[in-house]
């Protein structure tokens, strides 16, 4: 199967960003706040793409970091997620770009902030997960 349309590898990909976001909450001091959100908003995004991609109706992936967005192109019926997960999705799409332009860094990322984003993108990662292999 073509990498670029792998849910396996996407998901793959989304562990790994969760990896890198807790290690650098873990080790890091200072914390690097706005980076931790960037690859949590990553791990949504990605296992988020990795089901869309396991749709056998799909064969590419939109090029966004809108996670509400993708949530919508999801047939719920074929893999029902919970509707908090568009609340998730508006709390970590503004990381997407965060730390791409130092004028968008969000002075007001605090601790519990991040703790959040960690919390919301390993949910969403485990929904994906189920979703994909279960299949």
């Amino acid at each position: 199967m073509d990498k670029a349309i792998d849910p396996h590898i996407w998901l793959a990909q989304a562990k790994i960003e969760l990896e890198v976001a807790k290690h650098l909450e873990q080790e890091f001091i200072p914390k690097p706040l706005e980076i931790i959100c960037f690859h949590a908003q990553q791990t949504a995004e990605k296992a988020i793409k990795a089901v869309i991609l396991n749709d056998a109706t799909q064969n590419s992936v939109a090029k966004t970091h809108d996670l509400s967005f993708l949530l919508d192109s999801i047939d719920k019926n074929q893999y029902p997620f919970e509707d908090e997960f568009y609340d998730y999705a508006d709390e970590l799409f503004p990381y997407s770009v965060a730390t791409r332009y130092p004028s968008m860094l969000q002075d007001n990322i605090d601790e519990y902030k991040t703790t959040q984003a960690l919390r919301h993108a390993e949910k969403i990662l485990n929904w994906a997960t189920k979703a994909i292999n279960k299949e």
